[in-house]
């Protein structure tokens, strides 16, 4: 007997489902999904002419990335939609104190729902073997997460310092504002390390579009421009400053030319590594990618000026313009009574004396120029 008594006492002080409340839940479920009582397809009002709330927490994740090129923006998302079903309601007293049970979504009628700027098919997925929660006050929620790709048009104009605005918005595929419209419940962020991008503020606002409420989504996204300024910036700056030096080289080196042409083609590397990265059309034109034309504008003059006053030094050659500054006539000044060979002897003396001087007068402008260029450009991109 005594026996009897410590095993009852041990079983008793073991927590367990009975079979009643597995019977219970069955039973429940029975009742709330009978085909003579609920329709999935039918929309849960008591009347038709009124318009259904839907509740709308949206969540993301810090790590955007967005692909400049061809200027599309991926991220993880995380939506969950409340509503209230005024079918689906109960008494848990009757049912052995169930307050909440969760049923495959395609049981229950929920929202169709699409998410638009998104590439290709903009119906959000659902997985209709996904669970949704029913409490007993009829409060039905589902959740979705995606990884969608978005459509983020971009404004490059002060890129690598430049932020961007991208904004996706989501609405019933089917239903009209009258029939169900929504609320915001609340924006939260997934806690995962940032990336290129950092996210300056968000937004989800309710609005009117196509006679639909819509859930409008915006986010104001920064570039860290690390990378970029290390990689494109600098040395681009450093490149800039060293094309007027081509003027300090004697044209008698031999290098003069090689070394201009060799800067001329670096401007041809920086163009295309800007290409690579910025979209082919935009609402507006990089600053970054006018300057580097600019540069290479000016370092193919630069390469041409180089050339004249190589054939200046080497030749008698002398172009007519150099007239108007005076060149032609210092040439002339050094000319002497002396006879024919000591007037010949002079000659290559006068040309590399007028080859100096457009030397140093190109070398003045010349950095006068790119200085004024570099200021413009990064006056522009930072104000």
């Amino acid at each position: 007997m005594y026996l009897i008594l410590c095993v009852l006492a041990l079983m008793s002080g073991v927590p367990s489902i009975t079979p009643t409340s597995y019977s219970d839940q069955s039973f429940l479920r029975k009742t709330l999904f009978s085909s003579d009582r609920y329709d999935p397809l039918t929309r849960p009002v008591n009347d038709t002419n009124e318009s259904l709330k839907v509740y709308v927490s949206f969540g993301y994740s810090p790590s955007i990335e967005l692909d400049e090129n061809v200027q599309l923006m991926s991220d993880s998302y995380w939506f969950r939609f409340r509503w209230t079903d005024h079918f689906l309601k109960w008494n848990p007293a009757n049912y052995s104190g169930i307050s909440k049970i969760y049923v495959p979504q395609s049981s229950v009628w929920k929202p169709r729902i699409a998410l638009y700027q998104r590439l290709n098919n903009p119906s959000l997925t659902v997985n209709e073997d996904a669970l949704a929660s029913i409490n007993s006050s009829g409060v039905v929620a589902f959740e979705i997460s995606i990884h969608p790709k978005t459509r983020c048009l971009m404004e490059i104009s002060k890129f690598p310092f430049d932020v961007q605005t991208c904004v996706f918005f989501i609405m019933d595929e089917y239903l009209s504002e009258g029939e169900l419209y929504f609320d915001v419940e609340g924006v939260q962020v997934m806690d995962e390390p940032e990336s290129e991008w950092i996210i300056q503020s968000q937004s989800a606002t309710v609005t009117t579009k196509y006679g639909r409420s819509i859930v409008n989504f915006q986010f104001t996204i920064r570039r860290q421009p690390s990378f970029y300024v290390i990689t494109i910036i600098i040395p681009l700056v450093t490149t800039a400053s060293l094309n007027p030096l081509v003027f300090l080289i004697p044209p008698a080196s031999g290098e003069k030319i090689s070394v201009a042409v060799t800067t001329l083609l670096s401007y041809t590397v920086f163009l295309n590594v800007i290409s690579g990265i910025l979209p082919e059309t935009s609402t507006s034109t990089s600053i970054v990618s006018v300057y580097i034309t600019t540069l290479f504008v000016l370092s193919g003059l630069y390469t041409i000026f180089c050339v004249i006053i190589v054939k200046i030094d080497n030749t008698n050659w002398f172009p007519g313009i150099c007239n108007y500054f005076g060149l032609r006539n210092r040439r002339v000044s050094h000319k002497t009574d002396n006879s024919v060979s000591d007037k010949s002897s002079s000659e290559p003396a006068n040309n590399v004396s007028t080859a100096v001087i457009l030397d140093r007068i190109l070398f003045v402008l010349c950095s006068l120029g790119s200085t004024v260029l570099t200021c413009w450009c990064f006056a522009s991109i930072l104000r």
